[in-house]
Protein backbone atom coordinates (compact mmCIF):
# COMPACT_ATOMS: atom_id res chain seq x y z
CA UNK A 1 0.00 0.00 0.00
CA UNK A 2 2.92 2.05 0.65
CA UNK A 3 4.12 2.04 -2.56
CA UNK A 4 0.84 2.37 -4.02
CA UNK A 5 0.15 5.83 -2.08
CA UNK A 6 3.90 7.35 -3.17
CA UNK A 7 2.92 6.68 -6.80
CA UNK A 8 -0.14 7.88 -6.28
CA UNK A 9 0.87 10.95 -5.23
CA UNK A 10 3.50 11.38 -7.45
CA UNK A 11 1.15 11.87 -9.79
CA UNK A 12 -1.38 13.84 -8.23
CA UNK A 13 1.94 16.19 -8.14
CA UNK A 14 2.33 16.45 -11.88
CA UNK A 15 -0.77 19.17 -11.70
CA UNK A 16 -2.37 17.25 -14.49
CA UNK A 17 -5.01 15.25 -12.58
CA UNK A 18 -7.00 16.05 -9.40
CA UNK A 19 -9.85 14.33 -6.98
CA UNK A 20 -13.23 15.33 -7.18
CA UNK A 21 -14.47 16.70 -3.75
CA UNK A 22 -17.39 14.63 -3.58
CA UNK A 23 -17.13 10.99 -4.77
CA UNK A 24 -20.02 10.58 -6.80
CA UNK A 25 -18.47 13.47 -9.36
CA UNK A 26 -16.31 11.06 -10.39
CA UNK A 27 -19.09 8.71 -12.34
CA UNK A 28 -21.32 11.57 -13.36
CA UNK A 29 -21.51 11.58 -17.27
CA UNK A 30 -21.06 15.26 -17.24
CA UNK A 31 -17.29 15.08 -16.12
CA UNK A 32 -16.26 12.36 -18.35
CA UNK A 33 -12.52 12.52 -18.45
CA UNK A 34 -12.36 14.86 -16.24
CA UNK A 35 -9.40 15.75 -13.83
CA UNK A 36 -9.70 12.63 -11.98
CA UNK A 37 -9.44 10.74 -15.10
CA UNK A 38 -6.24 9.23 -15.35
CA UNK A 39 -7.40 6.41 -18.27
CA UNK A 40 -11.03 5.62 -19.12
CA UNK A 41 -12.86 3.22 -21.36
CA UNK A 42 -14.71 5.68 -24.00
CA UNK A 43 -18.22 5.13 -24.24
CA UNK A 44 -20.79 6.68 -26.67
CA UNK A 45 -24.82 6.78 -26.34
CA UNK A 46 -27.07 7.57 -28.79
CA UNK A 47 -27.11 4.25 -30.74
CA UNK A 48 -24.49 4.26 -32.23
CA UNK A 49 -23.34 1.03 -30.38
CA UNK A 50 -20.62 2.45 -28.96
CA UNK A 51 -21.81 2.65 -25.54
CA UNK A 52 -20.81 1.59 -22.02
CA UNK A 53 -22.27 -2.13 -21.26
CA UNK A 54 -21.57 -1.87 -17.64
CA UNK A 55 -25.21 -0.91 -16.77
CA UNK A 56 -26.04 -4.47 -18.44
CA UNK A 57 -23.54 -6.39 -16.79
CA UNK A 58 -23.84 -4.65 -13.50
CA UNK A 59 -27.54 -4.64 -13.01
CA UNK A 60 -29.93 -7.72 -12.44
CA UNK A 61 -31.72 -8.93 -15.06
CA UNK A 62 -35.18 -8.19 -13.95
CA UNK A 63 -34.48 -4.68 -13.39
CA UNK A 64 -35.76 -1.73 -16.01
CA UNK A 65 -34.30 1.35 -17.00
CA UNK A 66 -36.24 3.03 -19.85
CA UNK A 67 -37.80 -0.77 -20.53
CA UNK A 68 -34.38 -2.09 -20.81
CA UNK A 69 -33.80 -5.14 -18.56
CA UNK A 70 -29.80 -5.83 -17.24
CA UNK A 71 -27.96 -8.79 -17.88
CA UNK A 72 -27.70 -10.13 -13.72
CA UNK A 73 -23.77 -11.37 -14.76
CA UNK A 74 -22.38 -9.41 -11.88
CA UNK A 75 -24.19 -9.48 -8.81
CA UNK A 76 -22.77 -7.11 -5.90
CA UNK A 77 -22.67 -9.95 -2.89
CA UNK A 78 -23.82 -9.40 0.91
CA UNK A 79 -20.15 -9.04 1.66
CA UNK A 80 -19.08 -6.08 -0.52
CA UNK A 81 -22.06 -4.42 0.81
CA UNK A 82 -21.15 -4.67 4.67
CA UNK A 83 -17.05 -4.12 3.39
CA UNK A 84 -18.44 -0.20 3.32
CA UNK A 85 -19.08 1.12 7.12
CA UNK A 86 -22.38 2.71 7.39
CA UNK A 87 -21.78 6.21 6.92
CA UNK A 88 -19.64 5.55 4.36
CA UNK A 89 -20.88 7.95 2.08
CA UNK A 90 -19.57 6.05 -1.52
CA UNK A 91 -21.54 2.72 -0.20
CA UNK A 92 -24.42 4.67 -1.67
CA UNK A 93 -23.13 5.77 -4.68
CA UNK A 94 -21.29 2.29 -5.34
CA UNK A 95 -24.24 -0.10 -4.70
CA UNK A 96 -27.94 0.06 -4.51
CA UNK A 97 -30.19 -1.92 -2.49
CA UNK A 98 -33.83 -2.97 -3.80
CA UNK A 99 -36.78 -4.69 -2.78
CA UNK A 100 -40.02 -6.15 -3.63
CA UNK A 101 -41.58 -2.20 -3.88
CA UNK A 102 -38.98 -0.77 -5.83
CA UNK A 103 -38.25 -3.41 -7.95
CA UNK A 104 -41.14 -5.83 -8.42
CA UNK A 105 -40.23 -8.46 -10.98
CA UNK A 106 -37.19 -9.54 -8.32
CA UNK A 107 -37.57 -13.30 -8.07
CA UNK A 108 -37.87 -14.99 -4.20
CA UNK A 109 -34.30 -16.94 -5.07
CA UNK A 110 -32.29 -13.49 -5.25
CA UNK A 111 -29.36 -13.83 -2.33
CA UNK A 112 -28.87 -10.36 -1.60
CA UNK A 113 -30.72 -7.78 -2.73
CA UNK A 114 -28.00 -5.24 -4.31
CA UNK A 115 -26.14 -4.02 -7.36
CA UNK A 116 -23.22 -2.13 -8.97
CA UNK A 117 -24.70 1.35 -9.14
CA UNK A 118 -22.17 3.95 -10.30
CA UNK A 119 -21.91 2.97 -13.85
CA UNK A 120 -25.96 3.41 -14.47
CA UNK A 121 -26.94 5.98 -17.02
CA UNK A 122 -30.17 6.33 -16.14
CA UNK A 123 -31.08 8.11 -19.79
CA UNK A 124 -29.54 5.04 -21.71
CA UNK A 125 -32.00 3.17 -24.14
CA UNK A 126 -30.25 -0.21 -24.36
CA UNK A 127 -27.38 -2.40 -22.50
CA UNK A 128 -24.75 -0.46 -25.08
CA UNK A 129 -26.09 2.79 -25.18
CA UNK A 130 -24.65 3.95 -21.80
CA UNK A 131 -23.04 6.89 -22.16
CA UNK A 132 -20.80 6.76 -19.04
CA UNK A 133 -17.20 5.82 -19.43
CA UNK A 134 -15.55 3.32 -17.44
CA UNK A 135 -12.82 5.07 -14.99
CA UNK A 136 -9.59 3.23 -14.23
CA UNK A 137 -8.42 5.35 -11.27
CA UNK A 138 -5.51 3.58 -9.27
CA UNK A 139 -5.41 7.02 -7.69
CA UNK A 140 -8.46 6.77 -6.30
CA UNK A 141 -7.97 3.26 -4.88
CA UNK A 142 -4.82 4.06 -2.81
CA UNK A 143 -6.65 7.10 -1.20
Amino acid sequence: MGECLGKAKEVISLGTYDLWANFADAFLIANKNGKEAVFEMQALSGGFNEGSWMQGYMRPNFDRVNGVAGFGDDPATENLYKAYRADDKRRNVTLKLYSATSTPAAPASVLFPCYVYKYLDPTATGNNDGGNNFPSSAIRMCY
